[in-house]
């Protein structure tokens, strides 16, 4: 999957705000939950996919993720322009 950001609208301008970036999470409309992948050991969108989980007991496990895992895109540097602009 690839996702490709043109443009964006006036940005706040925020010295905190250097880098923006776009979170994307894949959901299914119906159930509310991240969208189902059809084989878990393909991965949907970074080459090694694992998720952890942890239980009541804080306990950790790794296993592969049955859905697609959020992803980003690239960070854009607002300093290279000198706009707040995207």
């Amino acid at each position: 999957m690839k996702l490709k950001i043109c443009e964006t609208g006036s940005l706040l301008l925020d010295h905190h705000l250097i880098h923006p970036f776009v979170r994307v999470h894949i959901v299914d409309m119906e159930t509310y939950k991240y969208l189902a992948k059809r084989d878990v050991r393909t991965p949907g969108v970074a080459n090694l996919e694992s998720a952890a989980f942890m239980d009541h007991g804080k306990n950790y496990t790794r296993s592969f993720a049955d859905y697609f895992l959020p992803f980003s895109t690239q960070m854009y540097d607002l300093r290279i322009k000198g706009m707040n602009l995207a």
